[in-house]
């Protein structure tokens, strides 16, 4: 089970970062949001030690899931760089859906989303 304890680093800027550990305490990996015009773009790196056991969809959910909790307005997205699998997995694990795709520093980039729920 992924858990984040009750610290949070916060950057300068604002933007969470969150370390996620496992029940025992040992550090997973980190999940990151760079927060800007009502977007959160998350980042997600799991320790090496810890790569390959399928961690970082739960990682990303639980951040995903905390982050929201304290703002609901936001569009979470993620950029992946195309032939990441990896990664891609583990953002359609975490429930996010491909929106196409960007291009940051000359660099085509993947772009996933949290989709929005729908209003009742």
């Amino acid at each position: 089970m992924v858990t984040f304890p009750s610290s949070k680093i916060e950057t300068r800027l604002g933007s969470p970062v969150w370390i996620a550990e496992e029940e025992r305490g040992r550090p997973l990996g980190i999940i990151r949001f760079a927060i800007g015009s009502g977007k959160a773009t998350a980042s997600v790196t799991i320790a090496p030690d810890a790569r390959g056991n399928g961690l970082a969809a739960p990682v990303v959910a639980a951040g995903t899931r905390k982050l929201l909790a304290k703002n609901s307005a936001l569009l979470v997205q993620a950029f992946i760089r195309p032939g990441n699998t990896p990664s891609e997995r583990a953002f359609s694990l975490a429930g996010y859906v491909p929106a196409g795709r960007d291009v940051e520093n000359g660099v085509e980039l993947l772009r996933y989303v949290v989709p929005e729920e729908p209003s009742s």
